[in-house]
């Protein structure tokens, strides 16, 4: 039945993709604003200017939801593309939290085990 309100009605159906699209840009802009208040990652700054980028992107639907179906891929793509940018450092190792890098084991010559971690030093 959506999609043939979708085929029936065009113009009324961009907008209401377009408010949606606006809203959910918007919400997920304050998620990722509340997750770099409250993370510490090695890419803390990349997922706060994501998520101010990403709110600032579904307030601009919100507000102009007429300016049609280039505004949806226009604005989508951008969200996605400083999300795209965010994810790959949340990869990164992190210290520990004594300030310690974090080593992996490394084996003895004669088969004894792992090392301990142990400060550098």
């Amino acid at each position: 039945m959506g999609g043939i309100s979708l085929l029936a009605f065009p113009i009324q159906s961009t907008l209401s993709l377009t408010l949606f699209l606006g809203f959910l840009l918007a919400i997920e802009g304050v998620m990722e604003l509340a997750a770099a208040a409250a993370g510490g990652g090695p890419a803390r700054w990349l997922v706060l200017a994501d998520g101010i980028v990403t709110a600032v992107l579904g307030g601009l639907l919100i507000d102009l939801p007429l300016s049609g179906s280039w505004a949806i891929g226009t604005m989508l793509g951008i969200g996605l593309a400083f999300s795209a940018v965010n994810l790959p450092p949340q990869g990164l190792p992190r210290s520990d939290p004594a300030g310690w890098p974090l080593r992996r084991p490394v084996h003895q010559s004669r088969g004894q085990g792992a090392q301990p971690l142990v400060p550098p030093g």
